[in-house]
């Protein structure tokens, strides 16, 4: 008996009814599949992103903090060097106002040194060492450092309004404390190990002299002889 159109029809749907259901799955398997690994690198680069981030935070914020620090104790000192003015004692004042003028000159490159030391990536510091360029900035910071604080240290003793050599005296612990701060950060990244490292540093011409012998300076301490870092 010849097949009707009707039985050819059915015939067809059922032996093209499994292909067009693994076609279909073919193609919603590979959709799938497609967003997975698009969502499983959005979250790597993500994950990526927020730790570069939090790095960069880092840096930026320990940076702002030293300026931050730095403007407020001179923004303190050119106050008392007004006031010891306005007492008639333009020695103080003007040694006041020199320290201050100094410790601001310094205080941008000091920011941005810090910034580019702790934003250095890691594998860079594994292979060839830190920045070496930008620790000698510190260092040399230090060496001048040891100079305006001595020289601020000395001031106090000169100040005769009520008041001022307290505050200076605040304002030298503070600038004390960056400074331990700088040193800290020196220890932290010369004791870092690297593969070539030590090729940098000869190539820099960094040298490390066993931190400096760098202390707090106080206006007890005003006439120690620190060792001065090399700039």
């Amino acid at each position: 008996m010849p097949k009707t159109k009707k039985t050819i029809s059915y015939t067809f749907y059922v032996l093209s009814f499994p292909v067009l259901i693994l076609v279909a799955a073919a193609v919603i398997g590979g959709f799938i599949g497609s967003n997975a690994v698009n969502i499983s690198k959005e979250s790597v680069l993500s994950s990526k992103n927020t730790n570069n981030g939090s790095k960069t935070n880092k840096a930026n914020s320990r940076s702002q903090e030293h300026k931050i620090k730095t403007e407020e104790a001179t923004t303190n000192i050119v106050k008392v060097a007004k006031v010891e003015r306005s007492v008639g004692n333009s020695k103080a004042g003007e040694d006041l106002d020199q320290v201050a003028e100094t410790i601001v000159e310094e205080a941008d490159d000091t920011a941005e040194a810090i910034e580019e030391v702790e934003d250095r990536p890691g594998w860079k510091t594994t292979l060839l060492g830190p920045d070496f360029k930008n620790l000698g900035q510190l260092r040399s910071t230090l060496a001048h450092n040891t100079n305006t604080l001595r020289k601020l240290s000395k001031t106090i003793d000169s100040v005769v309004a009520g008041g001022s050599d307290t505050t200076l005296q605040d304002q030298l612990t503070l600038l004390n404390a960056e400074r331990e701060k700088i040193r800290a950060l020196l220890q932290e990244q010369e004791g870092k190990f690297s593969l070539l490292g030590w090729v940098s540093r000869f190539l820099s011409g960094y040298d490390n002299p066993n931190n400096g012998g760098i202390v707090p300076l106080t206006p007890e301490s005003s006439e120690s002889t620190d060792s001065v870092l090399p700039e």
